[in-house]
């Protein structure tokens, strides 16, 4: 007998926020690092770790989450603090760096969910190579 908990566990969305927060940090310090290397390293970042989310859930609701975490940190460290230093410039790193990032997590967050292809009728058809020991 399965006993299901009336509430989902937070430990999930904790998770998701707190890498959201980690992943944003360390994409705003290190895109303009060992350029293009470091832009194409933590573009690369944040799509994996869009993709990683969106496997870990049934729903895009976690991945949404950890998105918006990096991409508020982002915006946060972006502007210009009390004494006029700026993280993420407005060169080709910067551009690339906002323009692709978040170019790759909408994709990673809009891609279908495919569901499993029907073997009933490879089962039927008595194709031995297409169909799965039961």
């Amino acid at each position: 007998m399965k006993v299901r908990a009336k509430h989902a566990s937070p430990v999930l969305p904790i998770g998701a926020a707190l890498g959201g927060v980690v992943v944003g940090v360390v994409a705003v310090l290190y895109h303009s690092a060992f350029a293009p290397f470091g832009t194409v390293a933590v573009v690369g970042m944040i799509i994996a770790f869009a993709v990683g989310l969106r496997l870990i859930a049934r729903t895009r609701w976690l991945a949404l989450l950890g998105v918006a975490v990096v991409f508020t940190v982002v915006v946060l460290l972006a502007g210009t603090d009390n004494q006029g230093s700026v993280l993420v410039m407005g060169d080709a790193a910067g551009l690339t760096f906002l323009g692709f990032s978040t170019l790759g997590a909408t994709v990673a967050l809009a891609w279908p969910k495919f569901s499993a292809r029907p073997t009933s009728y490879d089962r039927q058809a008595g194709i031995p190579e297409r169909t799965l020991p039961q």
